[in-house]
């Protein structure tokens, strides 16, 4: 096998041995066979990463990260698999079949599966809005302000520091370019909601006005 590691403020597209194509999000991992042998191509993922699947119905191709399985023959989705965050896979087209213990389930395109502590939960999405990062956008609609710092600092490598509990109930919707300065993203935040921003070198502080 081999590891592909972005590291925070990067991306990467690759193109695996089947001619399935990978983008990579910033600090994301991914583990792959030269070749694929066996009745599947199974890859590993910690992260976020979109995939535009090659068919192949004799081998199904399997996403695999540290609580779930994706299943697929040929299709393009979007999976995100960062620790301490909820797992989430959102499905563009074609159809994908997910796993974690006993629990299966097969989406339809738009559809998006987020599974935590509480267990997986099943919505409708607009699937723009979790796949533009890989054309260097930013889409954010009505996402938690916590939500969006995440985004945010792996991208630019900076860590937040919520000084306020009320920030973590704002919300934004917004669509910003990603190769921006940050100190413009910041300010397009403020203009926006009611928080300000104090950076000190890569640290940053968030507080309501």
């Amino acid at each position: 096998y081999h590891t592909v590691i972005v590291p925070r403020g990067g991306e990467y597209n690759l193109t695996l041995a089947d001619g399935t194509n990978v983008w990579l999000n910033s600090d994301s991992k991914l583990k792959f066979p030269l070749h694929f042998v066996g009745n599947q191509r199974a890859v590993y993922l910690e992260g976020e990463a979109f995939f535009e699947v090659t068919s192949d119905s004799l081998k199904p191709f399997v996403v695999k990260t540290e609580q779930l399985d994706i299943k697929v023959l040929g299709t393009s989705f979007n999976m995100k698999s960062y620790p301490s965050e909820t797992q989430q896979v959102t499905l563009v087209q074609g159809k994908v079949e997910v796993r974690v213990g006993n629990y299966s389930r097969k989406l339809q395109p738009g559809e998006q599966l987020n599974y935590s502590s509480e267990g997986p939960e099943i919505r409708n999405v607009d699937v723009k809005a979790y796949t533009a990062w890989k054309d260097r956008r930013f889409v954010f609609n009505d996402d938690l302000l916590e939500e969006v710092i995440h985004k945010l600092g792996r991208w630019y490598d900076v860590e937040f520091f919520l000084r306020d509990a009320e920030v973590r109930k704002i919300r934004f919707t917004g669509n910003l370019p990603k190769y921006r300065n940050l100190d413009q993203v910041l300010n397009k935040l403020e203009l926006t909601t009611h928080i300000r921003f104090v950076q000190n070198g890569r640290a940053i502080e968030v507080f309501t006005e």
